[in-house]
């Protein structure tokens, strides 16, 4: 059988199962510096305009149970640092949970892992759903990256 998407370019028995520093400090940070990836194992996609079951649907065969998507986040308010986690089609909303985890590369601080749960309906009386996401934000600059400002919400 033939796999198509970004894991059907990788060899047979090949597993993609980065840790959360090279997730942060070889692929996040290349996409935010521009960098050409030399494979692609993420994919660009506005997360939030898609439930999670369409996601699953849509790109069925770009994981194994795990999928890795790129995706901007949008801001709850024009001038507020909140991200907004609500489905374009206010179906559900993402809802952080537990303590963010700190992530370190060489004793140094690269970025932040938060879980996040799916919880279908408005805010405040929303159903718990059983799909989760990690969400990893990059808390390093680099040099291709100091143009941008630090409320950037990539």
């Amino acid at each position: 059988m033939e796999r198509r998407g970004p894991i059907g370019q990788f060899p047979a028995g090949f597993h993609f199962v980065p840790t959360d520093a090279e997730l942060i400090c070889h692929y996040l940070q290349a996409k935010l510096d521009g960098d050409d990836l030399s494979y692609e194992a993420f994919i660009d996609v506005k997360l939030y305009d898609y439930h999670p079951a369409d996601l699953v649907e849509k790109y069925i065969d770009c994981g194994e149970g795990r999928w890795f998507f790129f995706t901007a986040r949008d801001r709850k308010y024009p001038n507020g640092l909140r991200p907004n986690r609500t489905t374009c089609d206010g179906d559900g909303y993402w809802k952080a949970t537990g303590t963010e985890k700190r992530i370190y590369h060489n004793r140094k601080l690269v970025g932040i892992r938060r879980s996040l749960v799916f919880y279908t309906g408005k805010a405040g009386s929303g159903q718990k759903t059983d799909w989760i996401m990690q969400e990893y934000t990059n808390k390093s600059r680099s040099q291709k990256s100091h143009h941008k400002s630090d409320s950037s919400m990539q």
